[in-house]
């Protein structure tokens, strides 16, 4: 998906997007290519610091803020400033456009598979995001509350070798860390517009879901760019036909065929699928309450040999 994005946009658009509105410091030019910025094999790396400043703009509706050290300097008495930070923030992105960041990067930790789903904080909703090297070399966790953004990293910085366990160490540092420094601070949400909306798509074409999609998950959009409603009108096949995908069907007695000729007759009905992130999510808006399924055909019979299969 990142090389995708990087064919559609380009790729001097993206390395001068991360350079001079992001602010990644340690950029040099031979990052300026597909790998470096599709997998993020950085020659020198990126730094903690501009990961949370980068990230940060996700939960500021879209405005950059250098990130500093200090918030004023004063006299031992506090009586007198002689310097104060500028908090003064850049719009580097549309308002909306950070909000579905926030709220994708949201299911990072709130779904079901999510590889942040045992580091959510207490009292506080956030977003995540993890990040693994080939080998297994270096390891990243990126969050944030509505309050802060805290950016881990754990390596070598030379002579880097593999991190040799499968805990995710990082994860329970970011979450101790954050859940501390939220002890005593009222709570708070992240804030959001009707300039963004959520709706099923169809997860073969990425459009919106339509009666005739077979495989379906929710998301978040900006208002101005919701993709059209697909058709349903594609070459829909079980996403494993190989040998293994028989063998499943195989256990319940079943054929491809009968497989095939069964989704026929039913339409999409009770086959469909979405996202475990969409069903535990319990979100209460308007555009949450279709399934997608039309109700007008029957769950299948205790004796219909689909049921095991299909509704597990």
């Amino acid at each position: 998906m990142p090389v995708q994005i990087l064919k559609d946009v380009g790729v001097e658009t993206c390395y001068n997007w991360l350079r001079n509105t992001f602010h990644i410091s340690t950029l040099t030019d031979s990052d300026n290519d597909y790998a470096p910025l599709g997998v993020g094999g950085m020659t020198r790396g990126v730094l903690a610091l501009d990961m949370c400043a980068a990230y940060a703009t996700f939960g500021n509706g879209g405005a950059y803020y250098d990130p500093y050290c200090y918030y004023r300097v004063t006299n031992a008495s506090g009586s007198t400033v002689y310097l104060t930070h500028n908090d003064t923030g850049e719009q580097i992105m549309a308002k909306s456009t950070a909000q579905v960041m926030n709220k994708l990067l949201q299911t990072v930790v709130t779904s079901y598979n999510g590889t942040g789903r045992n580091f959510s904080l207490d009292r506080f909703e956030s977003f995540a995001k993890t990040g693994t090297t080939t080998d297994e070399k270096d390891r990243w966790y990126v969050g944030a509350s509505p309050y802060y953004v805290c950016a881990a990293w754990m390596g070598y910085s030379e002579n880097p070798e593999e991190l040799d366990f499968e805990t995710n160490y990082l994860g329970r540092i970011y979450q101790r860390v954050m859940n501390d420094i939220h002890e005593d601070l009222p709570r708070k949400s992240f804030t959001f517009d009707d300039s963004i909306v959520r709706r099923e798509f169809c997860e073969n074409t990425g459009k919106i879901a339509s009666s005739g999609c077979y495989d379906t998950a929710y998301g978040w959009y900006r208002k101005d760019v919701v993709p059209p409603r697909c058709t349903g009108d594609y070459d829909y096949r079980p996403e494993d036909e190989s040998e293994d995908f028989n063998e499943i069907l195989a256990q319940y007695g079943l054929t491809l065929e009968e497989y095939e000729a069964y989704m026929a007759r039913q339409g999409r009905t009770e086959t469909e699928t979405t996202t475990a992130a969409s069903r535990q999510s319990g979100s209460s808006d308007n555009n949450s309450s279709n399934n997608g399924s039309s109700g007008d055909t029957p769950e299948p019979g205790a004796d219909d040999p689909f049921e095991n299969f299909l509704m597990p």
